[in-house]
């Protein structure tokens, strides 16, 4: 049983065919949130990502300045965290909305101690802003997180079913691995997270499971410890 967990999930989860934010994704994914909470009485961050909204690399695409980019990508994540935190809040929880960028309306500003407080104190921490600086990710803000908090692992919601040998919507041949160690997929440079990510999960010695999206239905079981529903990346 893992008993803190950081949770990452990705701005194309809050998405609908219609939407580029949908609430009512939204309150699926704080349902399947609660029902694990419930279930396993865990600590729970939740960092999350702004793909739905925009990229920061997609608008690079387009001309506009890398840095300048980023913090657009930064931004949306505020977006979708306030989206979830109102999923969370139907059900009565203590939820924090936590932001490395400064939007005090909306968001506290990111403090150490004030994260840590909220976990001692069983509130959900939900992360926005990323590391708040551009070139870096939301996977490497959610590696952040779980060295600086102690997590006990690091659950990614993907869009397959694990880390893969070959791109497994291209190739139907594709094999899942069951078990990687970070240097192995660095070596690879296996693409289901940036090398930098996956250097900071190496160089803190954390626990990441890599699984489909789908399988938040099961996430009660996958903090109980089944990692079969996904690849088990350790050092």
């Amino acid at each position: 049983m893992y008993q803190r967990v950081i949770l990452k999930l990705s701005g194309e989860l809050f998405a609908s065919p219609e939407e580029p934010v949908s609430l009512t994704r939204a309150m699926m994914l704080g349902t399947y949130i609660h029902n694990a909470i419930q279930a396993t009485k865990c600590q729970m961050g939740i960092v999350v990502g702004g793909g739905n909204i925009i990229r920061g690399r997609n608008a690079q695409n387009s001309g506009v300045d890398r840095a300048i980019a980023d913090y657009m990508g930064m931004t949306a994540t505020a977006i979708n965290g306030l989206a979830l935190r109102e999923a969370l809040s139907r059900y009565d929880y203590d939820v924090r909305l936590t932001n490395a960028l400064t939007m005090p309306h909306i968001s506290e500003q990111f403090s150490h101690m004030k994260v840590a407080h909220h976990f001692e104190a069983g509130r959900i921490v939900i992360f926005a802003g990323g590391l708040g600086r551009p070139f870096h990710s939301t996977d490497s803000a959610a590696a952040q997180a779980a060295a600086e908090f102690r997590a006990d692992i690091i659950l990614k919601a993907s869009t397959v079913n694990g880390v893969y040998n070959r791109d497994p919507k291209k190739d139907a041949s594709a094999v899942r691995y069951a078990h990687l160690t970070y240097q192995e997929a660095i070596i690879a440079n296996l693409g289901v997270m940036d090398q930098e990510a996956f250097a900071a999960c190496r160089n803190n010695d954390l626990t990441l499971l890599v699984f489909h999206a789908d399988d938040l239905l099961r996430l009660s079981d996958i903090i109980a410890g089944d990692v079969s529903l996904g690849t088990l990346i350790t050092n």
